[in-house]
């Protein structure tokens, strides 16, 4: 997860849970490690956040579903298909100021 749209400043363990307020643009990526990358295209299929440590408590709020990204969600086009790049703002915050969030997602892979 990063601060900047150009994937440069990383959040830092200390920074973690990531506390967001309504509406904040937040940056990921996900990919694999280099020697992976000529035999590997990395997709996002379901990804989410929610306010707590465990995925099953709710609200979740989607970012992809089914590999589509969804409406509060931005990704960025690069050349090489070990790394996907994607933002997203953060969601209603029931009236807190600010908030944990916390981003989920399922590994699948396809080799």
């Amino acid at each position: 997860l990063y601060h900047d749209e150009d994937f440069k400043e990383y959040y830092k363990d200390g920074e973690y849970p990531i506390k967001a307020s309504n509406k904040d643009r937040i940056y990921a990526s996900v990919g694999v490690p280099k020697y992976f990358e000529s035999k590997t295209c990395v997709m996002v299929r379901n990804c989410f956040l929610n306010f707590s440590e465990n995925p099953k408590i709710r609200p979740k709020h989607n970012l992809f579903v089914d590999g589509k990204a969804q409406y509060n969600v931005k990704v960025y086009e690069n050349s090489v298909n070990y790394q996907k790049r994607f933002s997203f703002t953060t969601v209603d915050i029931d009236g807190h100021e600010e908030q944990d969030i916390y981003l989920n997602s399922y590994p699948e892979s396809k080799g």
